[in-house]
């Protein structure tokens, strides 16, 4: 069986068999036969809904600008007026954040209810 497996590419390139199409030939073999061999993992579950039915592409965008400002006032240390300055503006994105969470629900709430 061994010798098989080697005499039968040699002897195709010893005809002149175009290479391109022999290599070609032998990756599939190879590749169907590791693909029964070997196991795989199984795949991450990718997760398309939401976790929640009336979260919205607008609180992801300002969920990651709160974020961002919030890790931007925390990084401030020395400069206590910017510190200042950046804490005042993490606060008013925070509440628009809570406002707008506040108000998806009562929007969500109000469509299940009709």
């Amino acid at each position: 069986m061994t010798e098989d497996l080697d005499a039968i590419p040699s002897k195709r390139a010893n005809e002149g068999t175009d290479m391109e199409k022999l290599i070609e030939e032998f990756h599939e073999v190879l590749k169907a036969d590791c693909e029964k061999s070997f196991r795989r993992r199984a795949t991450r579950k990718v997760i398309t809904n939401k976790s929640v039915s009336w979260w919205t592409e607008e609180l992801t965008v300002i969920r990651k600008s709160t974020n961002a400002l919030r890790r931007r006032f925390q990084r401030r240390r020395k400069n206590e007026g910017l510190r200042e300055e950046r804490k005042t503006s993490c606060l008013e994105e925070k509440e628009t954040y809570e406002a707008t969470i506040k108000r998806e629900k009562i929007i969500h709430g109000r469509s299940i209810a009709t």
